[in-house]
Parts: structure tokens; sequence; C-alpha cells
């Protein structure tokens, strides 16, 4: 038996791909998503970034040039992304639309709502990033109002009995909402 070919073969070198955009890339950073699409054009072209917030039902652009990257440094929401190959003359040849929350590396693990003997609830969260800050927000579903928010990682909290209530856990960091998460409980 011979030695035969010995080496690594990207498959994608064989697809003739040109003028075409390829799949998209992310990765996520503590304080951005960064997200690329492989460009195979040849021609001359401008990409064009946008994104499309979902909740404000508005567009953005994010940057417009030569590079196939761009960053998403928005707060935790749903959003669309999408990129224009434009031509010389601004005219779209093609778009690609992807959908994301805009999260980065910077999570809440683990929430805490325990209630003690004395009648009171202790709130918490628990983030993999230390250096962020921390919001607890409060919903009464018998009033249907937010009704008070504690600026801090943990909390205590006497609830009325049998109204039920929705303690909503974020942090913060680089000026906005990073991650949150919600749990309801009946006082």
């Amino acid at each position: 038996m011979g030695a035969g070919f010995q080496g690594y073969i990207y498959l994608g070198d064989f697809s003739n791909k040109t003028n075409t955009l390829g799949d998209w890339v992310t990765e996520k950073t503590w304080s951005t998503l960064n997200i690329g699409i492989w460009d195979y054009y040849t021609t001359a072209h401008t990409l064009r970034w946008q994104y499309y917030d979902l909740d404000k039902k508005e567009w953005y652009e994010l940057q417009r040039g030569a590079s196939n990257w761009t960053s998403l440094a928005v707060p935790k929401g749903n959003y669309w992304v999408k990129v224009d190959v434009l031509d010389q003359n601004n005219n779209v040849i093609e778009s690609k639309t992807m959908g994301t929350d805009g999260a980065t590396k910077s999570v809440i693990d683990a929430v805490n709502v325990t209630r003690e003997s004395n009648g009171d609830y202790l709130l918490g969260a628990i983030s993999n990033n230390p250096y962020m800050s921390y919001v607890a927000k409060l919903y009464n579903y018998q009033t249907g109002q937010w009704f008070t928010q504690f600026n801090s990682q943990w909390a205590r909290f006497r609830a009325q009995k049998g109204v039920k209530y929705r303690v909503q856990f974020e942090i913060y960091g680089w000026n906005r909402c990073l991650d949150f998460k919600g749990y309801d409980f009946i006082g």
C-alpha cells in the first residue's frame, strides 16, 4: 500500500461559487454578536448591513462597504439582520436575512425565587459575567402593572397571599440589557 494523499481538502474550493452569498457565520463575545457571511462575489459590489427591530418595527443601517462582517450591539430582543449586495449603481443584486435575539456571551445562568419561612421571597440571579449590573423587576398580574424594581443581584420581597407575580431578572453592560429571564410565582 502506498502512502496515499496526505493533508486537508476544503470541499468548498471545488464548488465554483461565484457572484453569490454563502452561509452565515456568527460569533458571540461578552459585549456583541459578530455576524459574517461568505461573500463569493467577484464583480464590483458593496455590502450593506442592516437590522430590523421587530418590537419597534424600524430598520437601522449598521455599515456599508466591503466588509463581510459586522457587529450587532443591541439589547437582547427580536431582530432580523439583513445584508444586501449592491452593484455600482446601488441597486440590490442579492439579499439575505437571518433572525437573532442579539444575545451575547454574557448570560443569566440561574435564577432564584425562594419563599422563606417568614413569608418573604428571596429573589436572585447569577450570571457568567461577574462585572455586569443587575435589575429585578416585579409585575403584578392582578393590577396589570410593573410596580417595583431592585437594582441589585439579590433582593427580598413580601408578596400578597394568592396574588400572581412575575419577576424579570436582567443583566446590563455596555449601556444595554444583555440578557433577561422571567419567572412567575404566586404569593
